[in-house]
């Protein structure tokens, strides 16, 4: 993942600043947002605890107490962010509290975390939390609580062109820790390429390239057939697409069945779709 110099910079920021304690990293699903912070972190001879994406508001409280000064990684956090009792916990665990007196050093200040409930489960009833967060999200919900945490965070949006995703797709073929084939994968890599267009490349990510590397593995003779119906696919197609379907030197019947077809809409739109492309005249005789 070319972006892990980025991330180490952030990660090193982050480690040495008196100011920000979290790191939010937001990328879309399927490119090893894991396994970069994991080589960062390795680079940079920083040690972390990682809580899992199933971790409860209570289990996340606990880890900071057992690591109050530890950097802990909450990996696959999206719903995190619309939890109101784990947003409570992380703006406690990223800011001093205010009813404590500021230091005119910000290290200094407490960042106190506190849990109200009685429960047996609770390991203390509260923490002076020094340590530092790091966040992995696919996506992050909007609303005044996530914003205002987001206030007091750095944060990272990694985004992927078409000629990047092409780019990383050949790059991971090359890796012999994901696929022993290079040469099948490079091939797998080409044949995803050739068959998406710019919008539904959007949609492939590192998942796609070894469902295709498993299928090319075990059917050589068939993959490229097999691998054909698990590619994204676009919800609509483009107006070229829809123009060379109602100018096609077929029946209006035929045309009407092949954009059901090609699109998964009714009849109706296809007639709706006609009239707004001004072809309704013109190929009403067919």
């Amino acid at each position: 993942m070319k972006h892990i110099e980025t991330i180490k910079a952030f990660i090193k920021t982050l480690m040495n600043s008196e100011s920000f304690h979290a790191l939010v990293v937001q990328s879309p699903p399927g490119w090893g947002k894991s396994t970069t912070i994991n080589l960062a972190l390795k680079d940079l001879e920083v040690d972390a605890v990682t809580v899992g994406a199933y971790a409860t508001p209570l289990h996340i409280y606990n880890t900071m107490c057992s690591n109050p000064s530890g950097v802990i990684v909450l990996d696959d956090c999206a719903g995190l962010f619309s939890d109101a009792k784990t947003m409570s916990v992380l703006k406690s665990a990223t800011w001093h509290n205010s009813n404590t007196q500021i230091s005119t050093h910000p290290s200094e200040n407490i960042r106190r975390i506190s849990w109200g409930s009685t429960s047996e489960k609770v390991e203390n009833p509260s923490v002076d939390f020094r340590g530092k967060i790091i966040l992995l999200t696919n996506m992050i919900s909007t609303g005044k609580e996530t914003e205002s945490f987001l206030s007091r965070c750095l944060s990272y949006r990694i985004a992927f062109t078409g000629d990047d995703i092409k780019q990383m797709l050949f790059t991971a073929a090359d890796s012999r820790e994901y696929f022993s084939q290079s040469e099948l994968a490079h091939e797998v890599a080409g044949f995803l390429i050739q068959e998406s267009n710019q919008s539904n490349l959007e949609k492939v990510n590192l998942r796609t390239l070894k469902m295709g590397y498993d299928l090319a593995l075990t059917h050589p003779e068939i993959w490229r057939d097999l691998f054909v119906h698990l590619l994204p696919k676009n919800n609509e197609k483009s107006p070229d697409s829809l123009s060379q379907i109602f100018q096609s030197a077929i029946s209006a019947k035929e045309q009407e069945r092949t954009f059901v077809q090609a699109t998964g809409k009714s009849r109706r739109t296809y007639y709706n779709y006609k009239k707004k492309m001004g072809l309704t005249r013109l190929y009403s005789s067919r």
